[in-house]
This record gives structure tokens, C-alpha cells and sequence, in this order.
């Protein structure tokens, strides 16, 4: 009788150390995959800002303006500016959606504008709609406008 005490708990200890041997190789493991930095290409003209110049159609453009305080504004041709809105999916799926749809997803471009007062945070968060509304042309540029006022 107590030889099979013995050999149960021989079995159950020798299982319990394959479990935290098991546990503790997978946790290290997801660990050095989640520290892994995520990274996203960027594509910029040779030559850097005065390189090749790309012709777009006005028709196609939507211009998106950060305007700080996680909002932004947006124009489209032959219309006037909209109010302030909030960053935000819901927004942005009700607001920039229907023209996107409008122009049509494969023609539309979005030229986003940044100034000097906009965080790093809005212009990912406005990147990361682009992702999840599948805008694939879109241009990052330099808010002239507040210069020339």
C-alpha cells in the first residue's frame, strides 16, 4: 500500500515540475515577443522633400487639419471647413467615411496637416483610423496655413 502512495506522488510531483517548466519557458517566450517593437515602413520620395512630385486630382483630396486637444477639421473640394471634432472612431466613421466612399476608397487621398501644437499621440491616433478605415493613400504634411496668417 505504501508503495503506491509513494509512486502517485512520484507521478503527481514529476507532473507538477513539467507544468512549471512548460509554464515558465512560455511565459519567457511570449515575453521577448511582445518586447519586440512593432514597426510600420514609411515610403518617401528619393531625394527626400524635393523629389518626385505626384499629380492628384482636387476631386480625390480630403484635407484633414490637427488642430490640438486631440481634434481635428477637415475640407473637402468646394466645401467649407467643418467645426472641431473629436479624434475618435465614431466620429470619424460618421464624418470622413461617406466621402471616402463618395470618391471612392482606391482614388481617395488624405493629406494630413500638423502644426507646432499638436501631441505625437493625435497624429497616431488619426494614423491608426487611416489603418482600421483601410485609407491607404494618405500625406503627412507641415500646416503653412497658421504661418501666413
Amino acid at each position: 500500500m505504501k508503495r503506491y502512495k509513494i509512486t502517485v506522488f512520484a507521478i503527481l510531483g514529476t507532473l507538477a515540475l513539467i507544468y512549471i517548466i512548460v509554464g515558465v519557458v512560455s511565459h519567457f517566450m511570449l515575453m521577448d515577443t511582445l518586447a519586440k517593437p512593432v514597426v510600420t515602413q514609411v515610403h518617401l520620395p528619393e531625394g527626400g522633400e524635393g523629389g518626385i512630385k505626384t499629380k492628384v486630382l482636387e476631386k480625390n483630396v480630403i484635407e484633414i487639419k490637427l488642430i490640438g486637444n486631440h481634434e481635428f477639421t477637415y475640407k473637402a473640394m468646394n466645401s467649407e471647413e467643418s467645426k472641431s471634432l473629436s479624434i475618435d472612431s465614431q466620429v470619424f466613421s460618421k464624418e470622413i467615411n461617406p466621402m471616402v466612399k463618395q470618391i471612392g476608397k482606391n482614388n481617395v487621398v488624405i493629406t494630413l496637416l500638423t502644426g507646432e501644437v499638436e501631441k505625437y499621440k493625435d497624429i497616431v491616433d488619426m494614423l491608426d483610423l487611416f489603418t482600421k478605415n483601410d485609407i491607404k493613400k494618405y500625406a503627412i504634411l507641415k500646416d503653412n496655413t497658421a504661418l501666413k496668417k
